[in-house]
């Protein structure tokens, strides 16, 4: 497969019916990485926004990559198996080389990815059930909730709060929250309904039937409805936490918030045309990629062979220092949320983060360095990660010259 601009859309009609849309944002160093979506009624746009949305992530985690994403516009599910592996022969090339290196996202599963990748799995490509990115996701969000907490209310006590959605992450979520003092989750929500936790035995019943094979909706889960979905946004709670619907925040949501915070753990969760709005109101809220982008770095460290208590020492570092450093430059909690978008634009348009089609000998170099990185002892590839990578984390710029900007 020839790729010759950026950003690229690749449209397969399978003879099945099927049909697979294959977006890539960028390269850098020769590389991009994104999920398998599988969703009847997928559309063309909607990957190219969530390439975009990769190339984002992966830039906040400094991982030199680029963003991409592969969906599945699934109309015949029997299907599945032998559309996958059709495709992959058909963007072998990308496959081979690790041009291309596919994940688990909605709906898909690590079979999926080896189906995928068929004979090209290679020896560094470690998937296994055993690697949750849906926890590292939110993992996440509940860092960065410990974050506004310290930051913006040291002195308010519990806080309250409401989460839409309640999936693989929100349940997730849910089980992180239940046994810290810090926060209150008083409200949840899903398709069937908002929902009100009257004590913790209604959240342990969740959490319960969400370790299930089949899944329940939460209305025949939880006995005190609140309404509809929409609901959660307008009730007098300290944060609100979107999880499931994309743009939920709308313009004219803005005047019935009484949130005051938006630690979002969706994708694109809020209109663009609600951000001036939060801003006039002073709602903090922040970039859905600083605190989303934990499940592709839960995974990328998991794929390394590193234990899950190093891999979340990691994001929770990594994450302080990168909010520290947008902090510094937004100067007031109203602003966190431009400067962040500012700073990773920024970012994204330097020499190594625009990337291209690696001509570059020395971005080469670090790819095929990059590829072997997981068969170093074990050792030499932690001290790697904590005396080298930390330290400059916080970094929105490889240039040398910005190396003294942030001092830890």
């Amino acid at each position: 497969m020839q790729i010759d601009k950026f950003p690229f859309l690749y449209i397969y009609k399978h003879y099945s019916g099927n049909e697979i849309y294959f977006a890539i944002d960028r390269l850098v160093q020769g590389k991009c990485t994104g999920g398998i979506r599988v969703r009847e009624g997928i559309e063309p746009g909607e990957l190219l926004d969530n390439a975009r949305l990769m190339s984002k992530k992966l830039a906040v985690a400094n991982i030199p990559c680029g963003g991409a994403k592969l969906g599945v516009n699934l109309k015949n599910p029997r299907e599945k198996d032998t559309l996958l592996s059709d495709f992959g022969r058909r963007i072998s090339s990308l496959l081979s080389r690790n041009i291309f290196i596919p994940g688990v996202d909605m709906s898909s599963n690590p079979d999926d990815v080896k189906t995928l990748r068929g004979c090209y799995s290679g020896k560094y490509y470690r998937l296994t059930e055993e690697i949750n990115s849906s926890f590292y996701t939110a993992y996440g969000v509940y860092v960065y909730l410990k974050i506004i907490k310290k930051r913006f209310f040291p002195d308010s006590g519990k806080l309250n709060l409401a989460m839409e959605g309640c999936g693989k992450v929100g349940s997730s979520l849910l089980g992180l929250l239940c046994n810290d003092k810090n926060f209150r989750l008083k409200y949840i929500s899903d398709k069937s309904g908002a929902f009100k936790f009257r004590d913790k035995n209604d959240i342990d019943f969740v959490l319960k039937e969400k370790s299930r094979e089949v899944w329940k909706d939460l209305s025949e889960i939880l006995p005190e409805k609140i309404g509809s979905p929409k609901d959660l946004k307008y009730l007098d709670i300290d944060i609100l936490i979107p999880g499931a619907v994309p743009e939920f925040i709308l313009p004219e949501d803005i005047d019935r918030i009484k949130a005051r915070a938006i630690i979002p753990n969706s994708n694109h969760p809020f209109h663009f045309e609600a951000i001036p709005g939060l801003k006039k109101n002073n709602i903090i809220f922040i970039p859905e990629y600083l605190p989303n982008c934990a499940g592709v770095f839960g995974a990328l460290l998991g794929n390394l062979g590193f234990n899950p208590f190093y891999v979340r020492y990691v994001i929770n570092k990594h994450f302080n220092l990168v909010f520290d450093f947008i902090y510094k430059e937004a100067v007031s909690p109203e602003n966190i949320y431009e400067t962040a978008e500012r700073l990773i634009e920024a970012k994204l348009n330097t020499p190594l983060w625009k990337g291209g089609l690696n001509n570059n000998p020395v971005h080469r170099l670090l790819s095929r360095l990059s590829d072997y990185f997981n068969l170093f002892p074990r050792n030499i590839r932690r001290r790697f990660v904590t005396t080298w990578y930390l330290p400059h984390s916080a970094m929105w710029s490889w240039k040398g010259t910005d190396i003294d900007s942030f001092k830890i």
